[in-house]
This record gives C-alpha cells, sequence and structure tokens, in this order.
C-alpha cells in the first residue's frame, strides 16, 4: 500500500479480527452511555433508600401517634362511662326524692282493674303513677274477609308543667300470638310537651291468647321513666254479636259438632250485687248479642252441682267473621247460670264453639271478669264494633 493507507496502520493482528477506528469509536461511546446508565441507576437507588428510611421513619411516628389516641379514646370512654352511672345514680335519687315528696297514685291506681274493665270497653286509663298517666282507646273493625283495628295511647304528665321527651315504644308477643295477630306500630315525631300519642294497627290473622306487652320509655322533665303494662288487646276483641232468638240459640246448641268447655266460679261482690253487672260481663260489654237474661227466672227444675237450683241466667252469642285463611265464621255461644240464695256467689258458666280454641279463650276471658271486681278508673266507653 502505497498511498497510506489508514487501514495500513493497524496490525495485522487487529485487521483479521475486523477492528477498525469507527468500531473503536462506537465501543468507547457504547461505555459512556453505560457508565452512566449504571451512575444514574446507583443515584435511584440512593434515593429509593432513602425514601423508604424516611418513610418508615413517618410510619414509626404515625404508629406512636395511633397507639397514644388510642390511649386518650379509652380513659374518654372510662371517663364517660364513670359519668353516665352518675347521672343513672342521680335520676334515681331524684325520683325517689320526688315519690318521698309527691303523693303516690301507684297505691289508690289499681292497675290490674283497669285491665279487667278495659277487656270489656274500648277505652279508658290503662295506667297511672306518680309521673304518667296511660289512657288507651281502640277502634276494631270486625268485617266479613278481614279483622283489623288501630289502637291509641295517650301518655300525659301527671303534674301540670312538666314535659315529656324521647319516648320509646317497646311491644312483645309470644312466638304463636306473632303468627295470629299482626301489629305496626306507626311512626311518630312528636315535640318534647306535656302530652305525646302512640298508634297501633292491628290485623287477625289467627287466634291468639294475648295480651299485647307493652315498655314505655320516656323522660319526664329530663328524668328517665320506664313503665311495664300490658294492653288488653285480647281475642274477644274480635267477637262481633250473633244475632238469633232462643230457638235459634239451643239448635246451634244441641249441635253434636261443637266444642264444649264449662267451670263454676265464685261471682265478684259487684256481680253478685248487680245482675246488670253480670249480663254485661258475659255479653263481654256487648260484642256478644244478648239471647236471653232472666235476673229472677222461675223455678223450672234445672239443677246444677247437684242441689242448687239457678236464681239467674243468661245466654248470649257471637261469632269473629272469617279472616286470614278462614272461609267461614267461628260460632260462640255462652250460657251463665248465677247460684241460689244459699250460694249466692258462684255461677255456672259453659261455652260451645264451632272451634276449641275459640271456646277457650271466651271462657278464660269471662270467668276473668266476672270472678273479680272492677272498679271504674275513669270514664268507661263501651265498644262500636263495626260488623
Amino acid at each position: 500500500f502505497v498511498m497510506g493507507n489508514r487501514w495500513s496502520r493497524l496490525p495485522p493482528e487487529d485487521i483479521e479480527r475486523g477492528r477498525t477506528p469507527q468500531r473503536d469509536e462506537e465501543f468507547c461511546s457504547d461505555t459512556e452511555t453505560v457508565h452512566e446508565q449504571f451512575q444514574a441507576l446507583r443515584a435511584a437507588l440512593a434515593l429509593s433508600d432513602h425514601q423508604r428510611k424516611e418513610a418508615e421513619l413517618r410510619s414509626e411516628r404515625l404508629n406512636d401517634k395511633i397507639g397514644k389516641m388510642e390511649l386518650e379514646l379509652e380513659r374518654l370512654r372510662e371517663e364517660k362511662a364513670a359519668k353516665d352511672c352518675l347521672v343513672v345514680d342521680l335520676e334515681k335519687e331524684l325520683r325517689l326524692a320526688t315519690q318521698d315528696t309527691q303523693r303516690s297514685h301507684t297505691d289508690i291506681f289499681d292497675r290490674s282493674s283497669a285491665f279487667r274493665r278495659l277487656c270489656v270497653a274500648s277505652a279508658g286509663v290503662l295506667f297511672q303513677d306518680n309521673l304518667i298517666a296511660v289512657e288507651y282507646q281502640e277502634a276494631i273493625h270486625s268485617l266479613s274477609g278481614r279483622c283489623h283495628g288501630t289502637i291509641e295511647l295517650g301518655v300525659h304528665a301527671v303534674e301540670p308543667g312538666k314535659n315529656l321527651s324521647d319516648a320509646d315504644m317497646y311491644l312483645e308477643l309470644s312466638a304463636d300470638d306473632k303468627r295470629s295477630l299482626v301489629v305496626t306500630p306507626l311512626p311518630s315525631s312528636a315535640p318534647p310537651g306535656p302530652t305525646f300519642s302512640r298508634v297501633l294497627n292491628v290485623e287477625l290473622k289467627g287466634f291468639f291468647r294475648g295480651p299485647l306487652g307493652c315498655r314505655f320509655q320516656v323522660r319526664v322533665a329530663g328524668l328517665l321513666h320506664s313503665v311495664d303494662f300490658e294492653l288488653p288487646l285480647i281475642m274477644t276483641k274480635f267477637v262481633v254479636p250473633l244475632l238469633c232468638d232462643t230457638n235459634n240459640f239451643f239448635e246451634l246448641w244441641w249441635d253434636s259438632a261443637l266444642s264444649q268447655c264449662a267451670d263454676v266460679v265464685s261471682l265478684a261482690h259487684t256481680v253478685v250485687q248487680d245482675p246488670e253487672a253480670l249480663l254485661a260481663r258475659v255479653s263481654l260489654g256487648g260484642r256478644m248479642h244478648c239471647v236471653c237474661f232472666r235476673p229472677h227466672p222461675p223455678n223450672t227444675g234445672h239443677r246444677w252441682r247437684d242441689t242448687q237450683i239457678a236464681e239467674a241466667m243468661c245466654m248470649t252469642s257471637g261469632r269473629v267473621p272469617a279472616h286470614g285463611g278462614r272461609t267461614t265464621d267461628a260460632l260462640v255461644l255462652v250460657k251463665c247460670w248465677a247460684g241460689s240464695s244459699s250460694d249466692h256467689g258462684t255461677a255456672k258458666l259453659e261455652v260451645k264453639s264451632t272451634d276449641a280454641a275459640l271456646g277457650k279463650l271466651v271462657l278464660e276471658t269471662i270467668v276473668r271478669i266476672v270472678t273479680q271486681d272492677i272498679t271504674a278508673n275513669g270514664p268507661t266507653t263501651y265498644p262500636r264494633t263495626l260488623h
């Protein structure tokens, strides 16, 4: 090579390996690029490690802060629990002090008698103590195909000038009764005041025993007051008169398909003194039709308990219209024979019904209200049942 080609300057071994000056430059450039990337990666790793350490430090600080907040929250909860206990104790002391300084209405108000009276009446005072009074009112509609009604409970403070607030009502039925009676409390948002009311819708799906348990919780002038009582919503409230004469009554009475139950009971003093009171109770306050009533019947030869001759007798008839899954009315017939003068305070009750459960419930109700006196705790309103 006379012209001095640059290839002549390379050693023969480099020419054989294919190395050229251009390739050397490219190789150096690639090496620098890799070195720069490596430096950048090391810087990124260092930055990432620094950020990780800062994150760990922040996490430790946050955990410490959360721990301190949890300890503070636990302390506040303990303080609140102690204050709540103190408030409850103070309310009890204030309530006891109020009861000591005021005349107690619990001693003069007979809750059991009020309940029995409302078993045949549709309105009246149901409960009263030294702080609140509860008035009961019902409207039952026993119609063919549906038996339903409305119950209203009116609550007012006994002492003038005291307001009622934060009222809650809790209802309780047995498991069997829940399937037979649907109770729907209507919503209420009454502001604090001397009175408030609660309304319940009820619908009959089958025969139930009752009664309906109720608990009221209300604040009277800021003091929490809780009372328990029973609502006189029982199966006989859905009975309506079965109109028939004496011949129809006995034609039904001697039907062998009817179930029968009976009892001999001692009559209450007021029932003994007033035959009309006996009729009012045996007819369930007018819910059953009076077929026959003889306060002093002639000696017809009717004897019971071996020797005693009936001195007063009455017969009533009623029915529960078809409802729920029932297609026919359930009939119920009652005969009551009062004792003779030698045993004036005794009576024989006989009940026949097309449904054994209904007959027993009617007998239990009549026995409850004829064997114990009923005092008048406020005005009595007898039912206006639609049929």
